[in-house]
């Protein structure tokens, strides 16, 4: 069960373009973090690995392009294979003493004004190893405290809030990087 403080927030964050995101190379280690055997694992990769795709623009089919990352859409393994690949984050988020929870590319992450500095370097963190990109339009910060005094310790850090925040509605506000 989620503890929460009378400083404590959710965090909602939402991965842009989760499953079209996943790097192979990252799910690779994913794979071998998580303790699958190597066969097992070679197989998973070898659906998503090496495969290529074509795009119609108006109305022609395009040449074909070999694809990086992704897993495929309505594979019956791709969400056990993004969970894979948030795990890592997940963990981190843990070992700083950070809550959360995740539902495939929705993770809600307790957040208090002191871990939030923490919180954004993870995931900051996780975009850069994985490939990941996290949805900064769908992302919220939900309190009832003044934004100000959420994010005053990111602000002493880096200075400007608007960097982190729109302009804030009284419940919620979007968080910007």
């Amino acid at each position: 069960m989620i503890k929460n403080t009378p400083n404590s927030f959710p965090l909602l964050v939402d991965s842009e373009k989760a499953y079209d995101r996943v790097s192979h190379e990252w799910l690779s280690n994913c794979l071998t973090i998580s303790g699958f055997p190597t066969p097992l694992a070679s197989l998973l990769l070898a659906i998503h690995q090496d495969s290529r795709g074509r795009v119609i623009i108006n109305n022609r089919l395009s040449q074909t392009f070999h694809t990086c990352s992704g897993v495929r859409q309505g594979d019956p393994l791709a969400p056990i294979l993004f969970i894979l690949s948030i795990e890592l984050l997940l963990k981190l988020l843990e070992d700083h003493g950070v809550e959360n929870q995740s539902h495939c590319d929705d993770l809600a992450i307790v957040a208090t004004p002191d871990i939030l500095q923490v919180i954004l370097e993870s995931l900051a963190t996780y975009e850069t190893s994985s490939g990941a990109r996290l949805n900064t339009e769908k992302s919220f910060i939900i309190t009832h405290l003044p934004t100000s005094n959420c994010l005053s310790p990111v602000v002493a850090a880096h200075g400007d809030i608007s960097a982190f925040t729109s302009p804030p509605p009284v419940l919620f506000s979007s968080l910007r990087r």
